[in-house]
């Protein structure tokens, strides 16, 4: 049987195996890709990918069917490569992975991982009764991993764009009431969750960060436009003086009057 076999079954190891790569350098092409699916996976040491990218340990290098495939080990490294080719109509489940170049993923539990591996590998070499069906076992939790990992990089990575996006609004939009139900609708989470978010981003809670944007803003005024502290106090969202001049302090060491004439 080939080992780039093709199969219509629900699922199936082509073959896998571990190596330690310290003996020499080495060097995989392949310009049209196998026909079945690949994972290589950086237990330790490193791994170049496509042109000269970097895998880590605790990374994955995934190959799509007929998708080129170049990657290198060098010996210095002394990197210990698990690796496994598969095939199989559950394979379709990888689609929202699917790209025409190698696929990185970053793991959030490769000793986790690591161990799933192995028992795999154990149990594809020692053949034992059913070991297809153990191998088949292993493979999906394998990916269904790596699915998973992807996934919540992908939504930390499109949360941090929508958080720019509020950040950006709230810059724009300093000197307005603060929309937290416009906020975190566009992070898509409830505005508890959104608060929680927007701090362990930013390091000040939405109102916080408003309030040091407005007095960012208040001591330019102050320093270079002809507006009295009143008419700042206005000009950046708060009406009540009081309140301004107690906040900007509390941020400032200096009531606004003080700033102004620090300025002058």
């Amino acid at each position: 049987m080939s080992s780039e076999y093709v199969s219509t079954n629900y699922l199936m190891v082509n073959n896998c195996g571990e190596s330690v790569l310290n003996i020499r350098d080495t060097l995989t092409v392949r310009e049209k890709g196998r026909k079945d699916y690949g994972i290589q996976f950086v237990e330790s040491g490193l791994g170049y990918y496509d042109n000269d990218n970097i895998f880590n340990a605790g990374e994955v290098i995934l190959h799509f069917p007929n998708v080129k495939q170049r990657y290198a080990f060098k010996k210095e490294d002394n990197s210990h490569l698990m690796w496994i080719h598969f095939t199989g109509e559950l394979c379709k489940i990888l689609d929202p992975l699917k790209s025409d170049k190698t696929v990185k993923i970053t793991l959030s539990n490769p000793k986790e991982f690591t161990e799933i591996f192995d028992k795999m590998i154990v149990e594809f070499n020692e053949k034992r009764s059913g070991y297809e069906t153990v191998c088949n076992g292993y493979l999906l939790v394998i990916l269904q991993t790596l699915l998973r990992d992807a996934k919540d990089k992908n939504h930390s990575s499109g949360l941090n764009e929508n958080l720019e996006k509020v950040i950006l609004t709230m810059k724009q939009n300093y000197n307005k009431p603060i929309d937290l139900d416009k906020y975190s609708k566009t992070c898509f989470v409830s505005k508890s969750r959104f608060s929680h978010l927007f701090k362990d981003y930013t390091g000040f809670s939405p109102y916080n960060y408003q309030v040091k944007l407005r007095i960012e803003k208040a001591k330019e005024l102050l320093t270079y436009s002809t507006l009295n502290v009143g008419e700042c106090s206005k000009e950046v969202g708060f009406e009540d003086f009081s309140y301004f001049s107690r906040i900007f302090k509390k941020y400032t060491g200096y009531t606004p009057r003080q700033f102004k004439t620090k300025q002058d």
